[in-house]
C-alpha cells in the first residue's frame, strides 16, 4: 500500500477533509500547511519530509514506523479497523436485542460489562458523551471488583471526553488522577497509550 493510499484513508476514516487534516497540523505544531500540500501527499505526487511524517502520525494516532514503512500498511490498516469495528458490531447486537445468557456458556463469551468498555471509549473517541456515560454507568455496575484497570480506563475515558471537545488540561488532570490512583505495577500499556492519546487531543 502507498503512503498516500494511507494517508488518505486515514484521514476519511475519521471523516476528515484534506483542509481540516491541515488545520489539525497546523494547530499542534504552529505549522502553515493547506490543503494544497497535503492534496500531492495522498496522490504520491509527493512524499512528507521526516517532520510532517512525524506530525501525521500523532495527529492521525498511527505509529511512525507504518508511515515510514517499516510495519505492513495493509495489515495495520485490517488489524485497526478490527479493533474499531469490535465495538461497534457489538453494540448493534446489544441494540438488536442480543443479550447475554443468564449464565455465560462458553470460554470466548464477552461479558456485558466488558462490552460497555469498549463501547465507552468509542463512544468517547467519537464525542458522543451521553452513549459513553450510559456505558461507563452499565459496566460499573457489573464490573467484578477484582478488575481494577477496568475501573480505571472508565475514568480515563471520562478524561477523553472533555479532552476531544477541547479542554485538554481538565481531561488530562481526570485521566491522571485515574492513573496515579492505581498501583505503579498495575499500569499496563494500553491505559499509557490512553493517557498520550488524553494528553494528545
Amino acid at each position: 500500500m502507498d503512503l498516500g493510499d494511507l494517508i488518505r484513508d486515514l484521514r476519511t476514516a475519521r471523516g476528515w477533509s484534506q483542509d481540516r487534516l491541515s488545520d489539525r497540523i497546523n494547530a499542534r505544531y504552529g505549522t502553515a500547511l493547506t490543503r494544497e500540500y497535503v492534496s500531492p501527499w495522498e496522490r504520491g505526487a509527493v512524499t512528507p519530509g521526516a517532520y510532517y511524517l512525524r506530525c501525521l502520525s500523532v495527529v492521525l494516532d498511527v505509529p511512525l514506523a507504518v508511515l515510514e514503512g517499516q510495519v505492513d500498511r495493509r495489515e495495520f490498516l485490517t488489524d485497526a479497523a478490527g479493533a474499531a469495528i469490535a465495538p461497534v458490531v457489538a453494540s448493534d447486537l446489544l441494540g438488536a436485542g442480543f443479550t447475554r445468557p443468564a449464565e455465560q456458556t462458553s470460554n470466548y463469551a464477552v461479558p456485558l460489562w466488558r462490552v460497555n468498555v469498549f463501547t465507552s471509549l468509542l463512544a468517547a473517541r467519537l464525542g458522543d458523551e451521553a452513549t459513553a456515560v450510559a456505558a461507563q454507568d452499565a459496566a460499573r455496575a457489573e464490573l467484578p471488583a477484582p478488575l481494577p484497570r477496568f475501573a480505571t480506563h472508565l475514568e480515563m475515558h471520562r478524561g477523553l471526553m472533555p479532552a476531544r471537545s477541547g479542554d485538554i488540561t481538565a481531561g488530562t488532570a481526570r485521566a491522571r488522577t485515574a492513573l496515579d490512583a492505581l498501583p505503579p505495577e498495575k499500569h499496563s500499556l494500553t491505559m499509557r497509550l490512553l493517557m498520550t492519546e488524553v494528553e494528545q487531543s
